[in-house]
């Protein structure tokens, strides 16, 4: 198993980050749903979705800022230009849109608009600077979202026992906003460093003739993330968001292991190969399918830490485990035919058509098209029927997977299209079934009873995710002889580096 040592420092580095931002976000959540009422949380998180959602033009020009800088093109400057104006119209856009979604749908003080503009700007100055590190380091990148969910902790304990603030949505959106600020300004300190090749006007020359490519990609991109914003609205009512945030928020820990993806991609745009692929599909489905079969064995103890009101979500966080193992497989492949592509960014409209870039918009557009015919039907039926929000919730889920198959399939065929890799198909089923297997015994040993106590929920979810793990490895260690070989080498090597180790070993 040879890996890309940059990839594996990078990308490993990343996912430690990735795991602390996901424990402190935990802890986050937990306060949210704890402190909030459903009503409330299903508020907070439609702000935050519908704040993250205008940010397409911010993510159209990251899409560029990322190439050009993992090119070695020094571009800041033209980024910051146009990421100003763009972050202004897209901040006018939103209050103009809070307003009308007031009036028609879901009630909101002015305070609280105003403060959700105030997000967006701090989220989109946040995005512009992390678009363009990505290009530099993916590691610095995760590195900001740990900073960033740090000052949000901090600024909740300070709100909650020191100032003795009454937790609401307002205050939640008042420490998001201060806290996307001071990361912001730790990516840009850490932009002002790079120094790479200039030419005036690149990044302006090609954002004025391809800007549409990224902004449609990153609008299909957040139309399938965040369908919570349209589904809240044709609902009229924020509890079914509760139930299914809940269970995305559990799931989601999945979709961490795309850290990786992005490791590859810097590095195969950096090197015009993807002669790693096949590496990165290992790595990606033993992460993927270790973390997702960990998610469903005790995904009912951890919805009980979030509030044991959310434990019927349990069904549609299984829904989305798997949704998300499978999105993470499509995600790496939609990467690989991006940075596959070597034709210039300067090519003629017509060229451009043919090339790859193309083809992901094309399966971007036909995956939000279904996924948006399904939510449309789903709300339909949840009126006639007069379904519970926790069964909208389960079907709401049901759909994700279905699509997240069908995008997988799509960039399966084109992946095997344009490249001869090899895949490893016996170390995926290995790794997939030590994942069942270590699941399957959690799952019938865990206690049934949810306790209404935080902390011994939490203790015994710890308690039976360290079972799994304990499981997992031993059978990885047992099954997988490449694996059992490197640790070996790792092992000897810092032994010898420790002679004193080495005596006593």
């Amino acid at each position: 198993m040879e890996e890309i040592p940059s990839v594996i420092r990078k990308g490993g580095l990343s996912l430690v980050y990735y795991s602390l931002t996901a424990f402190l976000s935990m802890i986050i959540s937990l306060i949210a749903t704890r402190k909030l009422e459903p009503i409330e949380f299903g508020t907070y998180q439609f702000l935050v979705i519908l704040a993250s959602l205008f940010n397409l033009g911010i993510s159209s020009l990251g899409w560029f800022l990322t190439r050009f800088i993992a090119r070695g093109y020094d571009v800041k400057k033209e980024a910051i230009k146009i990421g100003s104006l763009l972050i202004l119209v897209s901040d006018l856009l939103l209050f103009l849109f809070l307003i009308f979604v007031t009036n028609i749908s879901i009630p909101m003080s002015f305070n609280l608009i105003l403060l959700t503009v105030l997000l967006f700007f701090s989220q989109s100055l946040f995005l512009l600077f992390a678009n363009a590190i990505q290009g530099i380091d993916v590691s610095i990148t995760y590195l900001s979202n740990v900073i960033q969910a740090i000052a949000r902790l901090s600024l909740l304990f300070i709100g909650i026992y020191i100032l003795f603030e009454k937790l609401s949505v307002e205050f939640f959106i008042v420490v998001i906003f201060i806290a996307n600020l001071l990361a912001a300004i730790f990516l840009f300190a850490k932009l002002l460093k790079f120094k790479g090749r200039y030419q005036k006007n690149v990044l302006m020359n090609t954002f004025k003739k391809f800007w549409y490519v990224p902004f449609l990609n990153s609008l299909f991109i957040s139309m399938i993330i965040y369908d919570s914003a349209l589904m809240t609205i044709l609902l009229s009512s924020t509890i079914t968001l509760a139930f299914f945030r809940s269970a995305y928020i559990i799931a989601g820990v999945v979709s961490y292991v795309q850290v990786f993806v992005q490791a590859y991609y810097r590095e195969f745009l950096e090197k015009d190969s993807i002669k790693g692929l096949t590496q990165a599909i290992k790595v990606l489905v033993l992460l993927s399918s270790m973390i997702a079969f960990l998610i469903i064995s005790i995904g009912d103890l951890l919805l009980a830490i979030l509030r044991p009101f959310y434990v019927p979500s349990y069904p549609a966080l299984i829904l989305l485990s798997i949704s998300f193992f499978i999105g993470n497989m499509a995600s790496l492949f939609g990467s690989s035919i991006l940075s596959s592509e070597k034709t210039d960014l300067y090519t003629s409209e017509k060229s451009f058509r043919n090339t790859q870039f193309y083809t992901i918009t094309k399966v971007l557009l036909l995956q939000t098209i279904f996924q948006y015919f399904g939510i449309i039907f789903l709300a339909y039926l949840s009126k006639i029927f007069a379904l519970e929000p926790v069964v909208i919730a389960f079907y709401w889920s049901l759909i994700w997977l279905i699509v997240n198959i069908f995008t997988f399939s799509l960039y399966y065929r084109k992946i095997r299209e344009l490249s001869s890799i090899t895949f490893p198909k016996v170390s995926i089923v290995k790794y997939i079934l030590i994942s069942i297997f270590s699941s399957a015994i959690v799952y019938i040993v865990k206690p049934r009873n949810i306790s209404a106590n935080l902390f011994l929920q939490f203790f015994i979810s710890s308690l039976y995710a360290i079972l799994y793990f304990s499981i997992f490895f031993i059978l990885l260690l047992i099954i997988d002889e490449s694996i059992r070989k490197r640790i070996i080498r790792i092992m000897l090597s810092f032994l010898n580096k420790n002679s004193w180790l080495k005596n006593i070993w």
